[in-house]
Protein backbone atom coordinates (compact mmCIF):
# COMPACT_ATOMS: atom_id res chain seq x y z
CA UNK A 1 0.00 0.00 0.00
CA UNK A 2 3.00 2.22 0.89
CA UNK A 3 4.39 2.06 -2.59
CA UNK A 4 0.82 2.45 -4.12
CA UNK A 5 0.98 5.79 -2.47
CA UNK A 6 4.16 6.76 -3.47
CA UNK A 7 3.40 6.78 -7.21
CA UNK A 8 -0.07 8.39 -6.32
CA UNK A 9 1.90 11.32 -4.81
CA UNK A 10 4.59 10.83 -7.87
CA UNK A 11 2.07 11.06 -10.75
CA UNK A 12 0.11 13.93 -8.40
CA UNK A 13 3.19 15.77 -8.70
CA UNK A 14 4.36 15.51 -12.34
CA UNK A 15 0.50 16.16 -12.91
CA UNK A 16 0.45 19.30 -11.14
CA UNK A 17 4.09 20.43 -12.83
CA UNK A 18 2.73 19.49 -16.76
CA UNK A 19 -0.92 20.77 -15.48
CA UNK A 20 0.68 24.44 -16.55
CA UNK A 21 2.16 23.73 -19.61
CA UNK A 22 -0.83 21.78 -20.65
CA UNK A 23 -3.17 24.85 -19.31
CA UNK A 24 -1.20 26.88 -22.45
CA UNK A 25 -1.67 23.73 -24.87
CA UNK A 26 -5.45 23.48 -23.90
CA UNK A 27 -6.26 27.79 -25.15
CA UNK A 28 -5.99 26.42 -28.51
CA UNK A 29 -7.72 23.19 -28.23
CA UNK A 30 -11.13 25.15 -28.85
CA UNK A 31 -10.60 25.09 -32.60
CA UNK A 32 -11.43 22.01 -34.65
CA UNK A 33 -8.39 22.40 -36.41
CA UNK A 34 -6.15 22.15 -33.34
CA UNK A 35 -3.40 18.96 -34.88
CA UNK A 36 -3.55 17.07 -31.23
CA UNK A 37 -7.22 18.47 -30.25
CA UNK A 38 -8.78 14.87 -29.82
CA UNK A 39 -5.85 13.45 -27.84
CA UNK A 40 -6.30 16.40 -25.50
CA UNK A 41 -9.91 16.36 -24.73
CA UNK A 42 -9.18 12.47 -24.40
CA UNK A 43 -6.30 13.45 -21.78
CA UNK A 44 -8.90 16.03 -20.04
CA UNK A 45 -11.39 13.22 -19.33
CA UNK A 46 -9.00 10.66 -18.33
CA UNK A 47 -7.53 13.01 -15.91
CA UNK A 48 -11.19 13.95 -14.54
CA UNK A 49 -11.67 10.21 -14.49
CA UNK A 50 -8.76 10.04 -12.11
CA UNK A 51 -9.49 12.72 -10.19
CA UNK A 52 -13.00 11.28 -9.51
CA UNK A 53 -11.70 7.98 -8.88
CA UNK A 54 -12.44 6.12 -11.86
CA UNK A 55 -9.14 5.91 -13.51
CA UNK A 56 -5.68 4.95 -11.82
CA UNK A 57 -2.21 6.85 -12.24
CA UNK A 58 -1.40 3.63 -14.56
CA UNK A 59 -4.32 4.66 -16.86
CA UNK A 60 -2.42 7.93 -17.44
CA UNK A 61 0.45 6.12 -18.45
CA UNK A 62 -1.23 3.77 -21.01
CA UNK A 63 -3.23 6.30 -22.87
CA UNK A 64 0.17 7.49 -23.68
CA UNK A 65 1.72 4.29 -24.62
CA UNK A 66 -1.46 4.06 -26.80
CA UNK A 67 -0.64 7.55 -28.48
CA UNK A 68 2.82 5.68 -29.30
CA UNK A 69 1.66 2.50 -31.15
CA UNK A 70 -0.85 5.47 -33.05
CA UNK A 71 1.78 7.57 -34.36
CA UNK A 72 3.63 4.12 -35.31
CA UNK A 73 0.90 2.70 -37.20
CA UNK A 74 -0.43 5.76 -38.48
CA UNK A 75 -3.19 6.48 -36.12
CA UNK A 76 -5.55 4.03 -37.87
CA UNK A 77 -6.86 0.68 -36.73
CA UNK A 78 -5.18 -2.49 -38.03
CA UNK A 79 -7.06 -5.21 -40.11
CA UNK A 80 -6.42 -7.79 -37.27
CA UNK A 81 -7.92 -5.21 -34.29
CA UNK A 82 -11.31 -5.02 -36.65
CA UNK A 83 -11.51 -8.41 -36.88
CA UNK A 84 -11.19 -9.03 -33.19
CA UNK A 85 -13.43 -6.21 -32.89
CA UNK A 86 -16.05 -7.66 -35.02
CA UNK A 87 -15.60 -11.07 -33.17
CA UNK A 88 -16.59 -9.71 -29.90
CA UNK A 89 -19.84 -8.32 -31.13
CA UNK A 90 -20.18 -11.58 -33.00
CA UNK A 91 -19.51 -13.65 -29.53
CA UNK A 92 -21.86 -11.11 -27.32
CA UNK A 93 -25.08 -10.69 -29.26
CA UNK A 94 -26.13 -14.62 -29.12
CA UNK A 95 -24.92 -15.00 -25.59
CA UNK A 96 -27.45 -15.91 -22.91
CA UNK A 97 -25.22 -14.23 -20.23
CA UNK A 98 -23.37 -11.85 -21.28
CA UNK A 99 -20.77 -9.65 -19.52
CA UNK A 100 -18.69 -6.47 -20.70
CA UNK A 101 -15.38 -5.71 -18.70
CA UNK A 102 -13.44 -2.44 -19.33
CA UNK A 103 -10.82 -0.82 -17.94
CA UNK A 104 -11.18 2.62 -16.02
CA UNK A 105 -9.55 4.30 -19.65
CA UNK A 106 -12.75 2.75 -20.97
CA UNK A 107 -15.28 3.86 -18.68
CA UNK A 108 -14.26 7.34 -18.05
CA UNK A 109 -14.41 8.25 -21.27
CA UNK A 110 -17.59 6.02 -22.71
CA UNK A 111 -19.46 5.92 -19.55
CA UNK A 112 -22.76 6.41 -21.36
CA UNK A 113 -21.82 4.01 -24.47
CA UNK A 114 -21.28 1.60 -21.87
CA UNK A 115 -24.31 1.71 -20.41
CA UNK A 116 -26.55 1.79 -23.67
CA UNK A 117 -24.32 -1.40 -24.93
CA UNK A 118 -25.14 -3.35 -21.24
CA UNK A 119 -28.89 -2.58 -21.80
CA UNK A 120 -28.68 -3.51 -25.41
CA UNK A 121 -27.36 -6.88 -24.11
CA UNK A 122 -28.96 -7.35 -20.87
CA UNK A 123 -25.55 -7.54 -19.53
CA UNK A 124 -25.48 -6.62 -15.86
Amino acid sequence: MEILEKVVKKVLGVYRIARKGYEALWDGVDTPYHPRRESLLIREKLAEGFRRGIEVPQGLMTHSKGECFDYLLGERTTEPASKALEASAAALLPSNRPSISVNGNTDALIVEDLIRLSRELGAP
